[in-house]
């Protein structure tokens, strides 16, 4: 199901985009991801 962005949900959508990348990149719930270098300007 897709929602329409709108200047009234774009803060809500944004944020729930950024949760799903950073859990997906940890690898699921409750699993914490530790990167011992900075992260590349590029990222």
């Amino acid at each position: 199901m897709s929602v329409l962005v709108n200047v009234d949900n774009f803060v809500r959508a944004e944020t729930d985009r950024m949760f799903f990348d950073i859990q997906r990149d940890a690898g699921g719930v409750n699993v914490l991801q530790h990167k011992r270098m900075p992260a590349p300007i590029d990222e």
